[in-house]
């Protein structure tokens, strides 16, 4: 069985990989979709057990957060203007 992965690469760029072979599943998942469960558990323990590093991840994904909330801002501005200058969707 063929099939196209998705792997994130950075923020901003994705690609898929090629992958062959046939597909297991362990209790009806896909196999590596558990054993990338099993890896995200074990770092996120991983993270909660060391403090410094935990505050730091927090921080981060609080910036990562603000960031959301503004392109979601920005979203909502727009589609208001667009729908004072287009009217909106006749159905």
């Amino acid at each position: 069985m063929n099939r196209r992965v998705p792997v994130q690469v950075s923020r901003e760029y994705n690609m898929s990989v090629h992958v062959t072979g046939s597909s297991k599943k362990i209790g009806g998942y896909d196999k590596w979709e558990v054993e990338d469960a099993v890896r995200t558990m074990q770092k996120s323990a991983e993270i909660e057990a060391d403090s410094k590093f935990l505050a730091v991840v927090v921080k981060e994904m609080n910036r990562e957060a603000d960031k959301l909330e503004d392109k979601a801002d920005l979203l909502v501005k727009t589609s208001a203007k667009l729908k004072k200058v287009f009217g909106k969707d006749k159905k």
